[in-house]
Order: structure tokens, then sequence, then C-alpha cells
């Protein structure tokens, strides 16, 4: 081997060597880096749990926050709507009082009253399953029509409880007007229970005579169970149904109908009532009241 190879050989090895050592040295520094780093990432993972908690217990405390907000504004609304009915509470207060005087009024009135034959054509209506106001108020409605014979027609004698509820319930009358067409109210209703009754006849009497048609009201005066007063059916008329134009309860023209002669008071809303002589089709027609209709 020559010195030229020996000193190639040397030198090699000697670069071997210092790269190895060179290796080492940068594995031993990198370690100590990394141990380093590790030191310096152990606090920074904890502030960052922490955070995470803080993060949950803010969040939860923003989520009561809202529930509560909610729950004000609910508070919130029901409390104005308490107060919209402190107002008409206030007021069906003061009306109980002024109906329980005029009632209290009214009976003392009827005690000494000279309309007691009036009085008696009527039912009142004794045992509303109401409220104590509406009760006083059909009470107070009855004493009314009780003292204005001129508002009476012998219907009304069939008005049910629950007809002078509804009238009471749905009508005021703190107004002469107001007063005349809740009578107007009662009227129809009276009317509408006697037509119930006219009906029944009617198919009585067509039952008996095998189908045949009555050719005048008093042909089934007999047919009402109970009997009823002939001035009831003096009330009615038999009419063509061509005389008829809004109604129609026969394809017939020239067929017979019953019809309500006259209402009371047309301006009070009264309508005439109809029904056909096989008593199972009704109807109803208004009145035009006269440009200076007369008040009862």
């Amino acid at each position: 081997m020559t010195p030229m190879k020996k000193i190639l050989i040397v030198v090699l090895l000697a670069a071997a060597i210092g790269a190895v050592t060179w290796q080492q040295r940068q594995v031993v520094g990198l370690r100590v880096e990394n141990q380093v780093i590790r030191e310096q990432i152990q606090p920074l993972g904890e502030q960052v749990n922490s955070l995470l908690r803080e993060r949950e217990r803010l969040r939860t405390e923003l989520q009561q926050v809202k529930t509560e907000a909610k729950r004000e504004e609910g508070d919130k609304a029901e409390l104005m709507r308490l107060r919209g009915e402190v107002g008409p509470l206030r007021q069906m207060a003061q009306e109980f009082q002024g109906l329980k005087a005029s009632a209290a009024s009214a009976a003392r009135a009827a005690q000494v009253s000279h309309n007691a034959a009036a009085a008696s054509r009527i039912a009142p209506p004794a045992n509303l399953e109401v409220d104590h106001i509406i009760t006083l108020r059909a009470q107070d409605l009855w004493q009314r029509l009780n003292q204005s014979p001129t508002n009476w027609i012998p219907e009304l004698k069939y008005l049910k409880d629950e007809d002078w509820r509804k009238v009471a319930l749905g009508q005021r009358w703190e107004s002469e007007e107001e007063a005349r067409k809740a009578f107007g109210q009662l009227r129809n209703a009276a009317k509408e229970r006697f037509m119930d009754r006219l009906g029944s006849a009617l198919q009585s009497y067509g039952k008996a005579t095998s189908g045949q048609l009555p050719t005048k009201l008093t042909d089934v005066a007999g047919y009402f169970d109970p009997p009823v007063d002939s001035t009831l059916l003096d009330r009615y008329e038999l009419t063509a149904q061509r005389n008829i134009t809004t109604v129609r309860l026969s394809q017939n023209p020239d067929e017979l109908i019953v019809k309500e002669k006259n209402a009371l008071d047309p301006a009070s809303g009264e309508t005439l009532q109809l029904i056909n002589l096989r008593g199972n089709l009704r109807g109803t027609i208004g009145v035009t009241p006269p440009a200076t209709a007369p008040r009862p």
C-alpha cells in the first residue's frame, strides 16, 4: 500500500468519525431542545384546559341568563294581559250593581203595577244556568217587556230560558233603541218556537188525512199538542208561493204556504215567518220599515 493510499484512508476515517461525532452532538442537542419545549408546552396545556373549563362555565351562565330573560318576558306579557282584563271586570262589576238596583226597583214597581194580566202571559226566565249578571239582565228585560204591552205578541209565552239568555248576553238596552232591538229579537225567537209547533201540527194533519194539504189554517187547529189559542192562528194567513219571491218553499207557484201577516215593529229587526203546508220547510223574510217608523 502506497503512502498516498494510507493518507487517504486516514482522512476518510477521520471524516467518518467526525461525521458520527457531529450527528451524536446533534441528537443530544435535539433531545435537550425537545425536553425544553415539553417543559414549555406543559403550562400551556394546563392554560388551554383552564380556558376550556372557563368557556363551558360562561356558556352555562349565558344559557341561564337567556332562560331567565324568557321567563321575565312571559311574566311581563301575563302582567299586561291581567291589566287589560281589569277594565272589563270593573265595568262588569259596575253593570252588576246597576242591574241589581234596576232589578230591585223593577220588582217593587211590579208589585203595584196594573200590568198583571200582561205579565201572566209570559213565563219569566226563572232559573237560567248562567252567571248572575246575565240572569239579572234577562230578568230586567222580562220586566221591561211586561211593562210595555205594545211590544207583546201571543207567541212570547213559548220562549225558553235559553232564548232569554241569548238576547241578554248579546244585546244591551241602555237606550230605547237598544231595548227596541232586544224586543225584536225576543219576538223572532218566540215565533220560531211557535213555528216548531205549527210544523208538527201540519205534519200530524197530513198523516191523518193521507197527505192532504189544509185549505185553511183552522183545519189544523185540532192537531196542536198541547192546544194553542185561536188568536195565534189569526196572526197567520195562507198565500200562494208566487207571492213570495225571496224564499222558495214549493216548486209549484200556485201552492199555498203559511205566512205571518205583519211584523209588530219592522224597525226592530223583526222578520216574518214562513212554512209550507207539509210542515217540513221553513223560512223568514225581512220587512222594510216605513220612512218614519212609530216607536212602540
